[in-house]
């Protein structure tokens, strides 16, 4: 009598083991087929800024959030040699002068001058793609503007770029590319999503395979 009570009572917290290993397989495998990664990345990313600007920016050309070419010069208001390796702002003053303003490190430098050939024609499609792609809202309250930057050349290499001028002149971007977030998704859904699934229901598979046949009781 004591010894079925124990097999009962094993059986019993085993099959309450098992259950919560179920539920929580069928958690993870349905959070990773429903969770949109592109748009939760884009939502989680932070706002970059560029600190101390040296012009009062009213209006934004253009915007590189990762140049692809470092950029040395003389700044001649800083009476110093400059090089930029990484964020690059096209803009424009009240007074309608343009710079090139770029993240050197500790400090913004905007170098003075018309840089309308550097700037590429928009791809008006890929960035309503790319949009639709990490959910970027058509608005941003309190942006003085609010601009989008996309580059789609060779599909898992596209990235956007979504910058936003303040009432202050302040100049605050976000980058997201498709290509990690691509590799990312596809291991999750690929080969993640069904381990768990297996891992489910060969537990179950487990459960009904290992439940015991009760004796009738005699009497």
């Amino acid at each position: 009598m004591v010894e079925h009570e124990l097999k009962w009572n094993l059986g019993s917290y085993m099959n309450k083991k098992n259950i919560i290993l179920i539920t929580v397989c069928a958690i993870i495998a349905l959070s990773i087929y429903t969770l949109d990664i592109f748009k939760l990345t884009y939502r989680l990313t932070n706002w970059e800024k560029f600190e101390d600007m040296p012009v009062v920016t009213s209006h934004i050309q253009y915007f590189i959030a990762d140049t692809p070419d470092i950029l040395g010069y003389t700044d001649h208001s800083l009476g110093e040699e400059v090089t930029c390796f990484e964020a690059v702002a096209f803009v424009e003053t009240d007074s309608q002068e343009k710079y090139r303003c770029c993240d050197a490190g500790e400090k913004t430098s905007c170098l003075n001058g018309d840089f309308s050939s550097d700037i590429p024609p928009a791809d008006t499609e890929c960035i309503i793609e790319l949009r639709r792609i990490f959910g970027v809202p058509d608005t941003l309250v309190g942006s003085k503007e609010y601009q989008f930057y996309g580059q789609c050349s060779g599909g898992r290499f596209a990235e956007l770029t979504v910058v936003q001028l303040d009432n202050n002149g302040n100049i605050q971007w976000k980058f997201v590319e498709v290509g990690p977030l691509q590799t990312i998704n596809s291991v999750l859904r690929c080969v993640l999503g069904p381990i768990f699934l297996l891992m489910m229901f060969w537990i179950i598979y487990g459960m009904f395979r290992g439940k015991p046949n009760e004796r009738v009781r005699k009497f």
